[in-house]
């Protein structure tokens, strides 16, 4: 019997799955899978909802993909994924992963307080010399 592997498109993709509760300009990872009816490898398109996109291309049928991604702008933002076969047959997006950036980005100023703490530590009399330097 022969088939038409053209007929067929790749099943939905899953819903992404990751953190959705972010801290602005920290990486996440977000995981997700499709799978082919005939088992033929498979491409993706990754909508991160900020007008960015990523491609993975010739991944095995329903292999579970990880992809990291990085937001600039507190805002709310939908994930989606779309997966294709290797002749270009696109299949339908995934349902959307939400996801929040209501935090700031604090870790990069923490180094810097944890830094001036220890110089403070090792250097306890540094406060009467800065006051006495700027006449405090």
């Amino acid at each position: 019997m022969w088939i038409n592997v053209k007929d067929k498109l790749p099943n939905k993709p899953s819903k992404p799955v990751g953190q959705t509760d972010l801290k602005l300009g920290t990486t996440y990872t977000y995981k997700f899978t499709a799978t082919d009816p005939y088992d033929l490898e498979l491409s993706y398109i990754v909508d991160w909802g900020d007008g960015s996109f990523d491609y993975k291309e010739s991944v095995p049928s329903g292999s579970t993909i990880e992809m990291p991604h990085r937001w600039t702008r507190k805002d709310s933002y939908e994930i989606k994924v779309l997966a294709a076969d290797s002749y270009g047959k696109w299949g339908e997006w995934s349902d959307p992963l939400i996801v929040s950036i209501t935090k700031s980005r604090d870790r990069v100023y923490r180094p810097f307080f944890e830094l001036l703490l220890a110089f403070f530590e090792k250097h306890p009399n540094v406060f009467p010399l800065l006051r006495e330097t700027l006449g405090l």
